[in-house]
């Protein structure tokens, strides 16, 4: 099994004006795509599950995506998954020797 972040597609409803959001704009635009990755989340963990992954933790992030560790037919049924927008293998970071 691999490490994966999978990235959640999240509702977009604001509307590109030029002009930043207000605060309660924002407020407002987060707490709807927090309530549609967290529909998401649900079946995202049923898709792990029936493939003999699992989430690495409960909580979704704030950009909306989950940690995981998913096999290899589990991440082919993730990329068949509409509310799925990317995954990415979750790898190590390290500092850079100068």
């Amino acid at each position: 099994m691999v490490r994966a972040v999978v990235m959640l597609e999240t509702e977009r409803t604001a509307k590109r004006t030029g002009r930043r959001a207000s605060r309660m704009q924002r407020k407002m635009l987060t707490e709807a795509a927090q309530r549609s990755v967290e529909a998401a989340a649900d079946d995202i963990a049923e898709i792990l599950e029936r493939f003999g992954g699992h989430r690495l933790g409960r909580n979704l992030d704030t950009r909306g995506s989950l940690a995981g560790e998913p096999p290899p037919a589990g991440i082919k049924a993730l990329t068949e998954c509409p509310q799925v927008r990317a995954i990415v293998e979750d790898q190590p970071l390290s500092l850079i020797s100068k």
